[in-house]
C-alpha cells in the first residue's frame, strides 16, 4: 500500500482481524458439533483460532465428547493442543435434610477440569483415546471434579484416564493406556477409589483381570469404621462407605459431562 502510514495500516489490519475472527470463532464450534470438516478447514483458512475456547471449554473437547473422529483427526492436524483440558465453575443448589426433618437450600461452587483423554477413557473412545495421545496427550494428567458431596465440604476430586475407564469397564481403552505407561495404582477421594476398586465395584470382571494381569494392586482400601458391635459389621461398614466414594465419584463425573454439553451448545 504506497503512501500508507505504517500505524495506520496495522491499525486497519487489527480492526479487519477482529471484525472477522470474532463470528469466525462461533461459527468453528457450531462447525465442530455439527461435524461440518468443510467448513471447520475453511474458517480455520479465514483466520479462526484451532485452540479456541468457548465459556473454558476448548474445541478439541467438544469433538471428542462427540465421539467424531475425522474431526478429532483434523483438529490435531491443524495444530489443536491433545495436552489441553475444559475448564469451568459454577454454582449450583444442593437441598438438604436438616436434623428436624426440613429441607433448605444450600449454595454449592461446582468446578471441573476435564482433559480430551479423560472424556474419551469414560466414553470408550479407542481410537480416540490412541490418536490423542499419539499427538502428546499425557496419559496420566488427571481431571479434577469437584461438587456437593454429601458426606464432606465440597472438594477436588483428581480422576487419571485409567480410573475414568474403569468407570465403563472399556478394557480395550485401559489396555491402550496401560501401554503408554498409566499408573496402575493412581487412586482419589483419600484413595478408596482406584481403577480396581471402581472396576470390581462396578462388576467389571475383564477390567478387573486386565488389572491384575498387568500388576496392579489387587487391593482396595477399607478405613476401620467403629460399631457398637465391631467384628464384621466394622468391615461392612468401611465397605460401604468406599463404595459410596465410588459412586459419588461417578456422579460428579457425569455432573460435570452435563455442564459441559451445556456450555458447548
Amino acid at each position: 500500500m504506497n503512501g500508507c502510514k505504517t500505524n495506520f495500516c496495522v491499525a486497519a489490519v487489527l480492526i479487519v482481524t477482529l471484525i472477522i475472527s470474532a463470528p469466525a470463532q462461533t461459527d468453528l464450534f457450531s462447525a465442530v458439533l455439527t461435524g461440518d470438516s468443510v467448513g471447520i478447514t475453511s474458517l480455520l483458512g479465514q483466520g479462526a483460532d484451532v485452540n479456541a475456547t468457548k465459556a473454558g471449554v476448548p474445541l478439541l473437547v467438544v469433538a471428542v465428547r462427540k465421539g467424531n473422529l475425522d474431526i478429532v483427526k483434523l483438529l490435531l492436524s491443524k495444530g489443536a493442543k491433545a495436552e489441553t483440558s475444559a475448564q469451568f465453575e459454577t454454582e449450583l443448589t444442593q437441598t438438604e435434610k436438616t436434623l428436624d426433618g426440613k429441607t433448605q437450600d444450600r449454595k454449592v461452587r461446582y468446578s471441573a477440569e476435564l482433559t480430551p483423554l479423560f472424556i474419551a477413557a469414560y466414553m470408550g473412545q479407542e481410537e480416540i483415546a490412541r490418536i490423542l495421545l499419539d499427538n502428546g496427550a499425557g496419559v496420566n494428567t488427571p481431571s479434577k471434579v469437584g461438587g456437593p458431596s454429601s458426606y464432606s465440604e465440597p472438594k477436588s476430586k483428581s480422576i487419571t484416564p485409567l480410573i475414568a475407564a474403569a468407570y465403563g469397564g472399556h478394557e480395550k481403552v485401559a489396555e491402550i493406556l496401560i501401554s503408554k505407561k498409566a499408573n496402575l495404582n493412581a487412586s482419589c477421594c483419600d484413595e478408596r477409589v482406584t481403577a480396581y476398586s471402581a472396576a470390581k465395584s462396578k462388576g467389571h470382571q475383564a477390567f478387573v483381570g486386565l488389572l491384575e494381569k498387568s500388576g496392579a494392586n489387587a487391593s482396595i482400601r477399607f478405613d476401620r469404621v467403629v460399631a457398637p458391635t465391631g467384628g464384621r459389621l466394622d468391615g461392612i461398614l468401611a465397605s460401604l462407605n468406599t463404595s459410596g466414594e465410588i459412586v459419588l465419584l461417578g456422579e460428579d463425573i457425569r455432573l460435570s459431562l452435563t455442564i459441559l454439553d451445556v456450555i458447548a451448545r
